[in-house]
């Protein structure tokens, strides 16, 4: 499938941006785009070819339902004609059972004495013979379409089985295309996802002022306010999964964490603060994060991207600037999540400046406690944002 083409065509995006231009970035929007309109008409090509089999699945089945009707009704056939043959078969003994009694001398001589005349004995036995021949030769026939209606089963059972094999194939393509369209689907949604990000991006950028061919990061770092450090994003709370490979919550399968969880055991009043000076790279919501913002730092020079996750509200919007103080929302337990919490992660350089796809970013998160002192392992609690432990 040309599906395998699409999704490892996307990784030709994901080049390294730091001299990106807005004009670059409506650039890579464009084919970003055209992916999306390849997709979607792959979508519909492998929609067309389940609907396609489909109906060839459904016609076997007709045939086979055909077939089987055939296969009873040539049984009822066999078995009719076993019964006429057992009455024929009786019939000839008994019309061979007279022509033996009627061959004795005693018999003819009664039969001789009590007929009218001998030409009217002769011409019962003749009948009687004739009689006779002709159950036989219906015997014959009869015994003759047995096997041809045997053997007409035997043919019908073996095209059965080759319609049954036949149907195992178009069920194994059917569930083959399924799978690729379920990887068409979830890619289609994933680059929407991308294509709205950059959109939103874009337009921020344009909003601050950045030239057309304008260095991004030159413009960023002229926008972003500076900061020297990084402070927990919430009063109260304790640490509930950490950074790194663990099982997930809910697929249960061993995945890449690629923030750290914390809580604070208080429903809906807990305030999450940004975690320090910079601006508002993005505020929306998706099925997977939930309300969500991304924030752009330059501390001591160096750019980072935080990400809030699964908030209650959002309380800032793309282009805000924020400080350590700034309130972003409460903390909740939107989009994929098992309970009230904050997803909180720390990335090096400009997400969605930068670079773009989701793996070059999971490979650039660092561990929120190598900027944030908290209390060493889980559910150890602190009460304020600046106290070490």
């Amino acid at each position: 499938m040309s599906f395998i083409i699409l999704f490892s065509s996307i990784f030709f995006l994901n080049i390294d941006v730091k001299a990106l231009t807005l004009y670059e970035l409506q650039q890579k929007l464009d084919k970003q785009l055209e992916e999306e309109q390849k997709t979607k008409t792959e979508i519909k090509l492998t929609e067309k070819q389940i609907a396609n089999t489909n109906n060839d699945i459904v016609y076997i089945y007709r045939k086979m339902e055909e077939i089987s009707n055939e296969i009873i009704k040539k049984t009822e056939e066999i078995s009719n004609l076993n019964k006429d043959i057992i009455e024929k078969d009786k019939e000839i003994k008994e019309i061979v059972n007279f022509i033996q009694i009627s061959s004795s001398q005693n018999v003819y001589m009664e039969y001789i004495i009590g007929a009218e005349t001998l030409t009217d004995f002769i011409y019962r036995l003749s009948i009687a013979e004739q009689l006779t021949n002709y159950n036989n030769n219906l015997i014959t026939k009869m015994n003759e379409m047995i096997v041809a209606n045997e053997n007409k089963k035997l043919e019908l059972k073996e095209e059965t089985e080759k319609l049954k094999d036949q149907q195992l194939s178009l069920k194994s393509k059917l569930e083959y295309l399924g799978s690729e369209r379920k990887k068409l689907t979830e890619y289609e949604l994933s680059i929407e996802e991308e294509i709205a990000n950059s959109k939103k991006v874009i337009q921020m950028y344009r909003d601050a002022g950045c030239g057309l061919h304008e260095q991004l990061t030159v413009c960023a770092n002229r926008l972003l306010p500076p900061d020297t450090r990084f402070w927990r994003p919430m009063i109260k709370g304790v640490v509930t999964s950490e950074h790194g490979w663990r099982i997930h919550p809910i697929t249960k399968k061993n995945s890449f964490h690629d923030g750290i969880d914390l809580s604070s055991g208080e429903r809906y009043t807990t305030l999450i603060y940004a975690a320090a000076s910079g601006k508002v790279s993005m505020s929306d919501y998706n099925s997977s994060m939930g309300n969500f913002v991304i924030i752009h730092h330059r501390i001591n020079g160096t750019t980072y991207s935080t990400s809030y996750y699964h908030l209650k509200d959002r309380r800032v919007k793309a282009g805000d600037l924020v400080t350590k103080d700034t309130v972003l929302g409460l903390m909740g337990t939107t989009g994929s999540s098992t309970g009230e919490h904050l997803h909180f992660s720390i990335a090096t350089g400009l997400r969605y400046q930068d670079y773009w796809s989701n793996s070059e970013y999971y490979s650039r998160t660092i561990n929120p406690r190598v900027f944030i002192n908290l209390p060493a392992g889980t559910y150890r609690y602190w009460y304020d944002r600046i106290s070490k432990y």
